[in-house]
C-alpha cells in the first residue's frame, strides 16, 4: 500500500476473508503484516480510524486501523445492484498475540501457494518439500535451532551454528544467475533477491538462495514475503 511508511510484500488471498470494520461487514482481499486491502459496499472516509477483526483457524485477529485510501470500484445505477468500494487500511497498535497469529496466517498462505506452484509447474521447485523445509517453518521465520532443523529435515544433521550476533541486514541480490551479498541498514526487500537479518544461519541462507533461484516470479515474491516475516519476527516489531 503506497501510503504506508514502509513498503511491504502483500499476498492476494485465494478466497476473500469475511471481516468487520467497525460496524460494517467487509471482505479482506489482500493482506500484509502492516495492513490489508478491503472490498465492501458502504463508503468509508479516508483518514478515519476503526477496529477491524477477522477469524483464522477459529481464532480472532483484531486491531485498531486507519483507512489510508478508499475508492469506488464499481458503481451501480440499478435498484438491485450494489456499489463496490475498494479500501486500504493500516494496522495500528496491534497486540503481540494478534501479530503472531497474523504472521502465522500469512506464512500458511504463502507456504501453501509455493507448494501448489511446485506441484503445478512440474519442476519449478523440485529441490525440497516446502512443508519440510526449515525456512518455511514456525510462522515464516528462518530457524537456526539445531533441534528444529533436525526435525524439519527428517533427522539429518545440518549446520546450525549461528554467527556472532550482528545488527543490521544482508541483501542477497540475484544478478546474471549469481548472488551478490550486500550489508545494509534498510530492511526493505529488493526487486530481485531478498533481505534478511544479518545473523541468520548460513546453512538456511544457502537453502533460501537455492529455492529462490528455482522459483518463478510469483514464487520469488512470496519468498520475499517470508524473508520479511523473518525480519519482523527477529526484531519483535510490527
Amino acid at each position: 500500500m503506497e501510503p504506508l511508511t514502509r513498503r511491504v510484500q502483500r499476498i492476494h488471498l485465494p478466497q476473500p476473508v469475511p471481516a468487520r470494520l467497525g460496524t460494517a461487514e467487509v471482505l479482506l482481499v489482500d493482506l500484509s503484516i502492516l495492513g490489508a486491502g478491503l472490498e465492501h459496499h458502504v463508503p468509508l472516509s479516508t483518514g478515519t480510524h476503526a477496529r477491524i477483526g477477522f477469524r483464522w483457524n477459529d481464532e480472532l485477529i483484531a486491531t485498531e486501523c486507519r483507512i489510508v485510501r478508499s475508492r469506488i470500484e464499481r458503481f451501480s445505477t440499478s435498484g438491485s445492484g450494489l456499489t463496490v468500494y475498494h479500501s486500504g487500511v493500516e494496522f495500528q497498535n496491534m497486540a503481540q498475540h494478534a501479530l503472531c497469529r497474523l504472521k502465522e496466517m500469512l506464512a500458511s498462505f504463502v507456504s501453501k501457494a509455493l507448494e501448489e506452484q511446485k506441484l503445478n509447474a512440474r519442476g519449478i521447485m523440485p529441490l525440497h518439500d516446502v512443508a519440510r523445509m526449515p525456512i518455511f517453518r514456525f510462522g515464516g521465520q528462518l530457524t537456526a535451532n539445531a533441534k528444529d532443523i533436525r526435525e524439519a529435515a527428517g533427522g539429518s544433521v545440518l549446520p546450525s551454528a549461528r554467527i556472532t550476533a550482528e545488527k543490521g541486514y544482508v541483501s542477497y541480490l540475484l544478478e546474471n544467475s549469481g548472488w551478490r551479498k550486500k550489508r545494509t541498514h534498510d530492511p526493505v526487500q529488493p526487486l530481485e533477491g531478498f533481505t534478511i537479518l544479518a545473523n541468520e544461519d548460513p546453512a538456511q541462507v544457502e537453502m533460501l538462495c537455492e529455492t529462490y533461484r528455482e522459483a518463478d516470479t510469483e514464487g520469488r515474491r512470496m519468498i520475499r514475503l517470508l524473508a520479511e516475516l523473518s525480519i519482523a519476527e527477529g526484531e519483535g516489531t510490527q
